[in-house]
């Protein structure tokens, strides 16, 4: 029997009879399963997670993916083995078939010989966790390691990977279910060129239609687009698909604001001790979140280690779909200009009350609610934005975005003793651009605020 059927949600708690728009935490719609079947249909989100993705080009380029012949050496399998006594990684590397190792001794295209240090003392971080059965924080610090060593830090690494990121969440008229924020377990993320800024990033309250995040994010990392998700949870697999598809269902309408081409978009949720990997992907104006065969027991180092192989592949794969998007944003910037306005004049696919540009999230780090869950939405904002202990408040949000706006569409250049004309008329707050520049702009921090001293 279907436990929506039964009247209880899959947490063996009562389904709410919902008659007209509420507002609620994104990990308290996770967990409510008609609330959440309710939400993703009034936005066209198809829930297939049932149906198994299955790709014959991307499951070939897995398939593809070769271990380096220092897999093999008595470093590797000594350390795994001090961490696991039943010696799995050792019976692994000895039946690893010569097809599936790299021919040179010098070939190693995801720094397995530098990082498996790393992994080992990430992977019994992990095994720590599940086997004392401890909470949903302690499991996931482990498998945020492994992908912050896959997408990131690893030679090669192409992306940035940030935690505990606030997502802005789809929004339409007309909805049953309002839930403006989800907090992200992990994200991996690919900075965008600030030439895209500087054709985005304007005053105009619409532009915030090309950010995943809220304006007033503590984090530099706005002008990105998503590459990967992951969510965490105890037991509840329901609770976390429901979740990571918020993730990926933004990232794929972020996109489309952007004016990039559809294209599948990954994530993954570790319930119990399996970590597997999702795809959410455009029909036309429908989104659907399939799950894939790629799936690992974190119980075992051999599995820890071939996900670090998948998923710093994907890794690379998500990059090149970016990378061609930017050379082709170069080739025409004038068409990817008219498509920037275009979709600015389009109903935005996120909320843009300016309340939120100073809300926080209501969820604690760990995707509980913080005291708020008997609050709607309003009230919540209504509460922070009153709030005036924190620095950013006292500063005038329609100022801050009109200099920035003026900063980035008549930058001089580094190196430059220029002084933007228009920035001389303006009477600014220097602590105020320094921040606020910076935020947009994380490699230039310092210059910006040497420039502007002086």
């Amino acid at each position: 029997m279907d436990v929506s059927d039964s009247g209880l949600d899959d947490l063996g708690e009562p389904i709410e009879d919902i008659k007209g728009p509420s507002s609620m935490t994104a990990s308290t719609l996770a967990k409510t399963q008609e609330s959440f079947r309710r939400w993703a249909l009034s936005l066209g989100i198809d829930l297939a997670w049932t149906i198994e993705w299955s790709n014959p080009e991307f499951d070939r380029m897995m398939g593809e993916v070769k271990y380096p012949l220092c897999i093999r050496s008595a470093a590797v399998t000594e350390l795994f083995r001090t961490y696991d006594p039943t010696d799995s990684v050792s019976r692994w590397v000895t039946s690893l078939v010569d097809g599936k190792l790299e021919v040179e001794d010098t070939s190693d295209p995801y720094s397995f010989k530098l990082v498996y240090p790393a992994l080992a003392c990430a992977w019994k971080s992990v095994n720590n966790a599940l086997e004392r059965n401890e909470g949903e924080a302690s499991k996931r610090k482990g498998v945020d390691t492994l992908i912050e060593i896959a997408f990131d830090v690893r030679p090669g690494g192409k992306h940035a990977v940030a935690l505990e990121m606030d997502i802005v969440l789809p929004e339409k008229a007309q909805m049953p279910v309002k839930v403006a924020l989800a907090k992200a377990d992990s994200l991996a993320l690919i900075m965008l060129p600030l030439e895209w800024c500087r054709v985005y990033m304007t005053s105009d309250i619409r532009s915030r239609c090309f950010e995943w995040a809220t304006p007033s994010s503590d984090h530099s990392l706005t002008p990105s687009v998503i590459t990967f998700a992951f969510e965490a949870k105890q037991e509840n697999r329901q609770a976390a698909v429901s979740q990571l598809t918020m993730y990926l269902v933004s990232g794929q309408h972020h996109r489309r604001a952007l004016g990039l081409k559809d294209s599948p978009l990954f994530g993954a949720v570790l319930v119990n001790t399996t970590f597997s990997v999702f795809v959410c992907l455009w029909d036309k104006e429908y989104l659907t979140t399939y799950p894939t065969k790629y799936c690992w027991d974190f119980m075992k180092g051999s599995e820890f280690i071939e996900c670090y192989f998948f998923l710093s592949r994907l890794s690379d794969y998500m990059h090149d779909i970016i990378r061609v998007e930017f050379e082709d944003w170069d080739k025409d910037r004038a068409a990817h200009h008219a498509k920037i306005q275009e979709n600015l004049c389009k109903p935005s696919w996120r909320p843009l009350d300016p309340q939120l540009s100073s809300r926080k999230s209501s969820e604690t780090k760990h995707g509980d609610s913080a005291g708020t869950e008997d609050m709607d939405c309003d009230e919540v904002a209504s509460e922070i934005e009153n709030d005036t202990s924190d620095e950013d408040n006292i500063y005038n949000e329609e100022l801050r975005d009109k200099v920035l706006s003026v900063l980035l569409n008549t930058w001089p250049g580094e190196g430059s003793t220029e002084t933007p004309a228009p920035l001389r008329e303006e009477n600014v707050i220097v602590h105020t651009v320094d921040s606020h520049l910076a935020d947009r702009e994380p490699d230039r921090k310092s210059y910006v605020r040497k420039w502007i001293q002086n």
